[in-house]
């Protein structure tokens, strides 16, 4: 659990609390409650108790009450959640859980990807624009899992702190 190992390697947590401050910016396009939501239910597919308890929090405050953090679980029952924050939902337990993919199956409606050179509108209702500079050549979006690259990136920095623990003494 993160918890136990955030309380034997309190710069971890910073590190942690510091990247999560980065994801979780107030000049998000996404809605805070929605961000929230999205926390919360990853937490959960993940099992950190500690975790769906600290955003648990975040959520209530957020959204004002506290029936989203108790329906989340059964989302799909709930009649508390909108068809934005299903979207999400489904997306999400998609990404988090890597035995699942977004497929057209899901009953999600994917924004296409759209090349745009030069425009202030980078987003309509069923697409999104990706913006082309001369410096970089895009051949093709895929989507991958964010778990297993922010668990080598603690890996990596697990070494560090190991090594530099070491050299210390």
């Amino acid at each position: 659990m993160p918890g136990l190992l955030w309380g034997r390697v309190p710069k971890l947590f910073i590190a942690v609390a510091i990247l999560y401050g980065v994801l979780d910016r107030r000049r998000s396009p996404l809605d805070p409650v929605l961000r929230s939501l999205v926390t919360v239910r990853v937490s959960q597919l993940n099992g950190c108790r500690f975790c769906v308890d600290i955003n648990s929090a975040t959520l209530a405050r957020r959204a004002g009450s506290q029936a989203k953090v108790d329906a989340l679980e059964a989302w799909r029952d709930s009649d508390l959640f909108d068809a934005k924050e299903r979207a999400a939902l489904v997306y999400a337990e998609a990404m988090t859980d890597s035995a699942r993919r977004v497929t057209d199956a899901s009953g999600l409606n994917m924004p296409r990807i759209i090349a745009v050179r030069s425009s202030d509108t980078f987003k309509g209702d069923d697409w999104l624009g990706l913006k082309m500079r001369d410096a970089s050549i895009v051949r093709g979006i895929g989507v991958l899992p964010m778990f297993t690259g922010l668990l080598g990136l603690l890996l990596l920095l697990g070494g560090l702190a190991a090594t530099w623990a070491r050299e210390g003494r």
